[in-house]
């Protein structure tokens, strides 16, 4: 994952400037703001959002210091009820287990795995895709589960914490570096985006957020789009490692 570095770098919120720019890809120290849920969501409205039977992905950094406590509130997904028109990445699905799922309304994916298999206090990956075919599941780059699954996602805000058109609400935990792609990752691809910030914006993704500022201020990094805090999401500090990626052969820039 890059060469470890020496130099911690102090990330203020909001910033996107970074020191070493001729330094393709590098671990390095980062303390800066994150967004621990308890109760509230971010939603917002998606530019170029995939929905039919289109292919995405949808991927983000998690970190729960006690398993989760509500059922069916994802990190991240979209849709309506009905076959295959929801798109929701759940770190604890209560229809299978508390496992660890990708759930399309009636349909999911169960990836055997929970939350506690990686360690509370940890930082774990999450990565769900679908490529018009498949549902897959990846955690921290490895792939879990795959199923064939037919896709009807219905148009939607999407919901960051916070499952559209049911309500339910992570109670909590905490999310960075947090992105939707309009294509279906390849197994190679998702590697190369665990705890991995982007200093550019690769294509094909459509939505990049690191929530590094206050709530409030949360915004969509490629569209420089607004995202709408309800309820109580809290900003904390958090130091951790990540890999600072300013190129990618298999990631281009837009």
């Amino acid at each position: 994952m890059g060469l470890k570095s020496t130099k911690q770098y102090l990330i203020t919120a909001g910033s996107t400037a970074f020191s070493n720019t001729a330094i393709p890809s590098q671990l390095v120290t980062l303390t800066e703001t994150v967004f621990n849920w308890s109760g509230g969501y971010l939603t917002w409205t998606q530019t170029g959002l995939p929905t039919g039977s289109t292919p995405r992905t949808v991927e983000a950094m998690v970190y729960f210091a006690t398993n989760p406590t509500s059922n069916d509130a994802p990190i991240i997904g979209w849709g309506s009820s009905g076959n295959g028109a929801e798109w929701n990445m759940d770190p604890r699905a209560s229809s299978i287990n508390d496992n660890i799922a990708g759930q399309l309304y009636v349909y999911s994916l169960d990836s055997g795995k929970k939350i506690t298999d990686f360690g509370l206090g940890t930082w774990i990956h999450l990565c769900m895709m679908h490529n018009g075919t498949n549902q897959k599941i990846y955690i921290n780059g490895t792939l879990y589960a795959t199923t064939a699954h037919a896709l009807a996602t219905g148009s939607s805000a999407v919901g960051l914490g916070y499952r559209a058109g049911f309500g339910n609400v992570l109670s909590n935990g905490t999310i960075r570096e947090a992105r939707i792609w309009n294509i279906a990752l390849t197994d190679a691809q998702v590697l190369e985006c665990v705890n991995t910030r982007f200093a550019y914006n690769p294509k094909n993704c459509i939505f990049y957020s690191r929530l590094n500022t206050t709530p409030s201020a949360a915004k969509d990094l490629i569209n420089d789009a607004a995202m709408t805090l309800t309820g109580s999401v809290v900003a904390a500090t958090m130091t951790y490692d990540v890999n600072l990626r300013q190129s990618s052969l298999i990631l281009p820039a837009a």
